[in-house]
């Protein structure tokens, strides 16, 4: 009776330990305004859009296979052109120097994985910066640019919402989109006017949410 009683209690010490062990191994919620991640894009004539991931908060190691660069980013975002949700709309202002352009909500997106990095992958080639494991895909809200001519400077800013995800593991970490930004992220982008190649960060949205 007694090693029975000792038996469970090992059973019981060791499963909670263990419990607690993987859940230390998984990456958390990013709180609500916190930067998510940080990624660099390009945007082609045709209004393809693609990245790589830089930078996500809570998961360790580094995100590149070698040398920091697209070829050897783990992680990549390219934007599904299919779903252009219709034709941006001009918003005329009260100073010519300032033009902004106003596209609809309705655009998605989706984040990659790839364990092996196409070291030939280049900004020519869209193919391969979603050839990996699609892990996460989020839809845009209306999205908003804006060009201050005398400046050279561009500022995009839209929400988006975390429609669908895959956990992964990355670095020995359980890696679940859904539980790191489980209400989507806003993001902010820079670049210039004529320019096509921008920095982006990705900010947690706040708010319940329900699994």
């Amino acid at each position: 009776m007694k090693r029975t009683i000792f038996l469970t209690f090992i059973l019981v010490v060791a499963l909670s330990t263990s419990v607690a062990l993987g859940d230390k191994h998984n990456v958390k919620r990013v709180p609500a305004g916190a930067v998510a991640f940080h990624w660099v894009g390009n945007l082609t004539p045709d209004g393809e859009l693609v990245g790589y991931i830089a930078f996500i908060e809570g998961v360790r190691g580094d995100l590149f296979n070698g040398t920091p660069g697209v070829g050897t980013a783990y992680f990549t975002v390219r934007l599904d052109s299919e779903t252009f949700p219709g034709f941006p709309i001009i918003l005329p202002s009260a100073d010519p120097d300032v033009f902004a352009l106003l596209i609809p909500p309705g655009y998605t997106w989706g984040v990659y994985f790839n364990e092996s990095p196409d070291p030939t992958r280049d900004w020519g080639d869209l193919d391969l910066f979603s050839d990996g494991e699609r892990v996460a895909t989020f839809e845009e809200s209306a999205f908003l640019g804006t060009t201050i001519f005398s400046t050279g400077m561009v500022y995009n800013l839209f929400s988006s919402r975390l429609i669908w995800s895959r956990s992964f593991r990355f670095n020995g970490q359980k890696v679940d989109f859904k539980k790191l930004v489980p209400n989507g992220v806003t993001i902010n982008n820079v670049t210039g006017p004529g320019k096509t190649a921008f920095t982006a960060s990705a900010v947690a949205i706040g708010g319940d949410h329900k699994h």
